[in-house]
Formats: C-alpha cells, structure tokens, sequence
C-alpha cells in the first residue's frame, strides 16, 4: 500500500502498541503544531491570516507561553487584538445598522463568544484526525498486515471508538461494516474485561475481609489506565 503524509504517522503510531493509537497522534500532532506556530508559521502570510482570526484556546495559549518564544507569541497576540479591535468596531453602537435588522441579530453577541471559543490549534487537530481516522479504516480493509496491527492494538478510547464507527458507516459497504465493527469492538471488549477484573482487585482490596491480600501491579493502577480507557488520556 502506498505509504501518504497520513499513513506513515498512523503506521508508525500502531507499531508502538500502547494506550489508544489515535490519542498518541494527537498528542504528537499538538506538539508539533505548538513548534509549528511558533516556528515557520510566523513567516507564512496565510497562515498568519487563519491564526489572526481564529487565536487560541486558553489552553493552548497557556502551552504557547511555556514555550519560552515571548516575542513570537507577542507578535501573534498583538495582530489577533487587532482582528478583535475590528470586531468590536463592526459592532459598535456608533456604527449604522441595515433598516429592518432585529438589534439581537447586529449585537455581535454571538461572534464576540465564538472569537473567544475558537482555536487555530485545535482546528488543525480535528482537521489532522479526521483524516487520520478515515484513512485508518481504509488502511484495515486494504492492507492485510496493517489489519493485523489493528487487531492487536491495546484499546481504543471512547472517543476515537465512536468517530472509528462513524468513519466506516460513511466509507465502507455493509459487510465490510460488519467486519470493521466487531474487529474494533473485540479489541475493546477483551481490554474492558481486564480492565474490570483488576478495579473490582482494586477495590476489593478496601474491604477488611480481604485485608493483606495484596495488589497486583495491574490491580493497583487500575483506577488510572481505566480512566485512560474512557477519556483517552487527553488532559
């Protein structure tokens, strides 16, 4: 199969086996993206335009600033307040609205909430990890060894699962649905089952009957990779 800019990552993601394959892309995608707008970004006038009009999240302003570039970040807040500026003067009360447009529909209410909602970052992932997952499920139907790799992954989180299952529903014929749905979910079924059986050790281990007993390794950090199976991970 030939290997594309989203196939190479994603392989390589499956071969390391541990925790959700996808949550480890997107962790290595937001990584690289944070580098990337503080790097070669704040060269390039296109990408300059989407990030003064879209900004950060607060989240990813916060790892922007952990990244020691205080003029380059300075230099992408200070076009981002003018974008902003531009904004509130469009709605500004000093500014003639069309007749027969309603005050609710002019307030700017809500494009001044979403200017504080929106992420270039987080846009670039979304737009990474779709194409990441669709070309994932082509990748397991087409590619023999890569369906091994799939089938041997540790788990999927529920939020990979679900856009997994979505994926195949609009890309793949019925029987091959079938195929995909109860490989993906077989994965996630035996890696439940042992999930549970080590958090009922662990918690077991609280009941003065079973005093002494002992944990497991797995038993005792069973509260975390649980918690990891249903989030994915992500903080």
């Amino acid at each position: 199969m030939t290997e594309t800019i989203y196939t190479i990552p994603i392989n390589q993601a499956f071969e390391k086996r541990e925790g959700c394959p996808f949550c480890r892309l997107r962790r290595e995608l937001e990584a690289s993206s944070l580098e990337y707008i503080l790097g070669p970004a704040l060269m390039e006038p296109d990408v300059r335009v989407e990030t003064n009009r879209l900004g950060f999240c607060a989240r990813h302003y916060g790892s922007l600033l952990e990244m020691k570039n205080r003029l380059g970040l300075a230099l992408l807040v200070e076009t981002r307040l003018e974008e902003v500026r531009r904004l509130f003067e469009t709605h500004s009360a000093n500014v003639k609205k069309p007749l027969g447009i309603k005050k609710r529909e002019v307030s700017g209410a809500e494009e001044i909430s979403g200017a504080a909602g929106s992420c270039f970052v987080c846009r670039r992932i979304e737009v990474f990890e779709e194409k990441y997952i669709s070309n994932a499920v082509f990748m397991s139907r087409r590619d023999p060894d890569f369906r091994e790799k799939f089938k041997q992954q540790p788990f999927f989180c529920l939020k990979h699962t679900g856009a997994l299952l979505e994926a195949a529903v609009s890309s793949l014929p019925d029987k091959k649905q079938d195929e995909f749905r109860n490989e993906l979910l077989s994965v996630n079924v035996n890696r439940l089952e042992k999930l549970m059986e080590d958090l009922q050790g662990f918690i077991r281990s609280f009941d003065h009957r079973f005093a002494g007993a002992g944990l497991t390794p797995e038993q005792r950090g069973s509260l975390e990779r649980c918690i990891e199976f249903l989030s994915g991970g992500n903080k």
